[in-house]
């Protein structure tokens, strides 16, 4: 109740700001409206089509602000109002803005008891749920759903966002049944290659690693010019088994590095980063904020590099160790300093270069060679390698996110979990 309540005063306070003297101006309105509502329903119908992000950006606007129009000149008339309630929720989640959808999508829930649109709202809203990472409530709307559609057309992606939110809940389990219960029941819908790839995740994160292998040469079998599949192949092999030891650290920057043997009782996550790359300082920012929260459970972080320059005229691996030394402490100077960046001072480098001035707190390591990414099998970085307090691989994550991202925050409940095993 506290939720909806606060929903209602949201939208109920948006609609009053707009509405006064709208029932003296409803006649000449009316006809203004409807041809908004006309716009509405072509701006939908154009962004089914390949359009580009600015382009899109902008028709949602619009979009947005012609429905917002709609619900005010309507408000009272609840067979006018939910449409406008309606399509705002889907707007918002067309424009990537779920918390704004949660709001409307509510108030549209709440003031329509017996609409039509319910189970389309209904599945929106357990979308918009699962991206602001609350899965046990997008659970219970995706099953509510189900239940009560068991024939509409949009029974596919609900069952594909039940396993997914099935997954962010860490019922790993109950995804792996999910995904596999949509590939046998709609071979040939479009969400069954979704399910299938997803499937491959929720097998590793639940432990199976056989089950994910035998699934991996499956669909090897049935797309074997993939060259994602046959890397993630390779990867496999690891997982499950005893870790690779580290070989041709010249240098810790940090609490001095050992050795993965000597790690063991302890759960290991070894970060494979490249210095001059955003996206790895952006990663390592946020696994030093997973380090600090989980250290007392039993967790460390190491980062890894290899030498880039040492060897090419008078650099040397000291010197690297020392670079190496000064991007642990303020990455953006160090990134900006390789990458020769001139500072602008306007918004938009304030977004980019502002979070990377947060120092990273976990140990680094430099590498003389290659002999560690080829034994975790690395092909990108950063790569992420999450090894369990008996020194087995549990998880080869491509890809890492600034804190708070999807990923991230995935991440970092699974080796909690692995922490306390």
């Amino acid at each position: 109740m506290k939720i909806a309540n606060l929903v209602i005063v949201i939208i109920l306070g948006q609609i009053l700001i707009h509405s006064a003297g709208a029932q003296q101006a409803l006649s000449k309105q009316d006809q203004v409206v409807r041809d908004a509502y006309k716009e509405i329903e072509a701006s939908r119908s154009a962004m089914d089509g390949e359009i580009s992000d600015e382009e899109r950006s902008k028709r949602m606007k619009a979009f947005q602000e012609s429905c917002r129009k709609f619900v005010s000149t309507y408000e009272g008339q609840a067979d006018k109002l939910k449409e406008g309630l309606f399509d705002l929720g889907r707007a918002a989640i067309q424009s990537f803005s779920p918390e704004r959808a949660i709001d409307f999508l509510t108030a549209f829930l709440l003031k329509n008891k017996t609409s039509p649109e319910r189970g389309e709202a209904t599945m929106f809203l357990g979308d918009a749920l699962r991206s602001v990472n609350k899965p046990k409530q997008a659970v219970a709307l995706y099953k509510e759903f189900i239940k009560v559609n068991p024939k509409s057309p949009l029974l596919p992606p609900a069952r594909l966002g039940l396993a997914t939110s099935y997954f962010l809940s860490l019922e790993f389990d109950k995804a792996v049944e999910q995904y596999r219960a949509i590939m046998a029941q709609y071979p040939k819908h479009e969400v069954r290659g979704d399910a299938a790839f997803q499937l491959l995740n929720a097998l590793v994160y639940a432990g199976d690693y056989d089950g994910a292998r035998a699934h991996l040469a499956t669909l090897r079998k049935e797309a074997p010019e993939a060259p994602e599949l046959a890397q993630k192949a390779k990867q496999y092999e690891i997982l499950g088994r005893p870790a690779p030891e580290l070989t041709g650290v010249v240098a810790w920057k940090g609490q001095p590095g050992t050795s993965v043997a000597r790690m063991q009782g302890r759960v290991l996550v070894l970060c494979f980063f490249m210095m001059k790359n955003i996206p790895c300082a952006r990663t390592l920012q946020s696994l030093s904020t997973m380090e600090r929260d989980l250290r007392v459970e039993g967790v460390t972080v190491w980062g890894l590099t290899k030498t880039y320059k040492a060897g090419r005229g008078n650099w040397t691996v000291d010197l690297e160790a020392k670079l190496l030394n000064t991007y642990r402490q303020n990455p953006r100077f160090a990134l900006q300093k390789m990458l020769r960046y001139t500072p602008k001072g306007d918004e938009n480098e304030a977004k980019v270069w502002g979070p990377l001035e947060k120092a990273i707190t976990v140990t680094l390591g430099l590498t003389k060679d290659t002999s560690a990414l080829m034994a975790y099998r690395v092909r990108r970085v950063p790569t992420i390698i999450v090894i369990d307090k008996a020194g087995k691989v549990r998880l080869v994550e491509e890809g890492g996110q600034p804190e708070g991202g999807f990923q991230s925050q995935m991440l970092k409940r699974l080796v909690r979990r692995i922490a306390v095993e």
